[in-house]
């Protein structure tokens, strides 16, 4: 099976934290070898809707973070906008019924809505946990 080199976590500036558009995204993710990026806007797929129309040789996984009642979940191939504010769980589970794949990113730092430290049973729910984010480089952040 080939390696498959990806960021599963990209916020284009459609998400208030982010601050480049998805052009520069998949330039940048092209550019540094990677052969895959999902885009991941909070609460909304605008910037996943966005890349899906480009070719630009990087495969483009959209995707949104919904920020649920618990904390922030990531939702892999959609473009459907999940209601925020749910719980965790709930919304792993309209996700999965919908066919996709769901992540829990930045588990448990604290101050960036950590499901983990809310609803530790929708860590065992989701597909995935994130298990490095490169936004928290101290070691409580991803661990």
């Amino acid at each position: 099976m080939p390696t498959i080199n990806c960021d599963l976590h990209i916020h284009s500036n459609a998400s208030a934290d982010g601050h480049c558009p998805v052009e520069k995204i998949l330039e940048t993710a092209k550019a540094r070898g990677l052969d895959a990026v999902a885009i991941t806007d909070h609460d909304t797929t605008a910037g996943a809707v966005r890349a899906l129309s480009l070719q630009t040789g990087v495969l483009v996984i959209p995707g949104i973070e919904v920020s649920t009642k618990d904390g922030h979940v990531l939702v892999l191939g959609t473009t459907k906008e999940y209601e925020p504010g749910k719980p965790a769980r709930e919304t792993i589970a309209e996700a999965k019924a919908d066919g996709c794949v769901t992540i829990i990113p930045h588990p448990y730092h604290y101050f960036r809505h950590a499901v983990g430290l809310r609803d530790r049973k929708a860590l065992l729910e989701a597909d995935a946990v994130e298990a490095y984010n490169s936004r928290y480089y101290i070691g409580t952040a991803n661990s």
